[in-house]
């Protein structure tokens, strides 16, 4: 209550430029920390055509722009994106890119992934939804660093419980 609307412990929030910003992911050290990179730099990094491979390896989701976002509209729309997306800064992800000059036609969005195939799309106003469809597998196990991704503001789920030993992955099929 009174000023900061604190209704509870712990209650997080960020202020830039005059706006009050809430935390409202995971308590754990990694995505605080993640979070606060993100609201005090930049929320797309610049990457050059090399690096690509590499994101490929390194066992994360990469939402990669291709195209110059400062002269191209819809980069300035997956820039708004970027910055608004609070979900994406976690220890299993890494931060949105960009990359000026590549293979791929200006305007194209990337996702690069460690599981299944890397997916891609032309930038359009359905950017946002089509992110957020692609950037998770259908099926992934449930420990500390997905925990967010179970019970977090991602929308309607179906938990299966089964023990380690059970040789689940024809179950685990069925539901891909």
């Amino acid at each position: 209550k009174g000023p900061y609307e604190v209704k509870g412990f712990p209650t997080l929030y960020f202020y830039s430029n005059g706006q009050k910003i809430k935390y409202s992911g995971q308590r754990t050290k990694d995505f605080l920390i993640n979070w606060l990179s993100k609201k005090t730099g930049p929320a797309v990094n610049a990457i050059e055509a090399a690096q690509i491979e590499a994101l490929a390896e390194n066992g994360k989701v990469n939402v990669v722009f291709h195209g110059d976002l400062a002269a191209h509209e819809q980069g300035k729309l997956f820039e708004e994106i970027a910055t608004a997306d609070d979900y994406n800064d976690a220890p299993i992800h890494s931060a949105y890119h960009s990359i000026s000059s590549s293979e791929q036609p200006a305007g194209t969005v990337q996702i690069i992934r460690p599981f299944g195939e890397s997916v891609s799309t032309l930038a359009d106003a359905e950017l946002r939804t089509w992110i957020q469809k692609h950037e998770r597998p259908t099926v992934f196990a449930f420990d500390d660093r997905t925990i967010g991704d179970i019970f977090g503001e991602r929308g309607v789920g179906v938990i299966l419980f089964q023990s380690a030993s059970a040789g689940g992955d024809a179950l685990n099929q069925a539901f891909v």
